[in-house]
């Protein structure tokens, strides 16, 4: 379980000053399988999200590229659900479910170090794809198939 709290402001510009509280709470379960039931390669993942407060892109500056990495639309919601099954040595997977693609796909290393929405997934697929695309705070059913020929590919 993990507790993200902001309180950020503008003091010039938007379509008015002031500061806001935004808060996320995560709550997430993995399950190992083969310590579980004995099922070798087998991993289950259910993950749980409580957003809460005022954004302040949304509520003061009124911009479509989001100042902070966690503002949404307050709700409590499941947020991922997923199945894993590896194979031949760890050297391919495949994931079934609820599944955030921001979680695996256009993620930078460093970019949670800072308060910007922009180190995640992209303004441009975000604004142009239905509720924001497969990415936090929706994700949405998907399967994935993870070939790994070597460490460095």
């Amino acid at each position: 379980m993990a507790e993200t709290s902001e309180v950020l402001g503008n003091v010039t510009g938007g379509q008015q000053q002031g500061i806001v509280y935004e808060g996320l709470t995560q709550a997430s379960i993995g399950i190992d399988l083969n310590a579980a039931i004995g099922l070798a390669g087998g991993t289950v993942d259910i993950s749980a999200l409580q957003i809460h407060g005022r954004g302040l892109s949304t509520n003061n500056i009124i911009n479509l590229n989001t100042v902070s990495g966690i503002e949404a639309s307050r709700s409590t919601r499941l947020f991922e659900l997923w199945y894993q099954q590896s194979f031949l040595s760890d050297q391919l997977d495949v994931k079934i479910g609820q599944i955030s693609a921001d979680t695996e796909f256009v993620v930078t290393q460093y970019g949670g170090l800072f308060i910007n929405g922009s180190f995640g997934w992209p303004g441009l697929p975000g604004v142009d794809l239905p509720s924001g695309g497969p990415a936090y705070p929706l994700a949405t059913p998907a399967v994935r198939l993870r070939i790994r020929s070597s460490r460095q590919l």
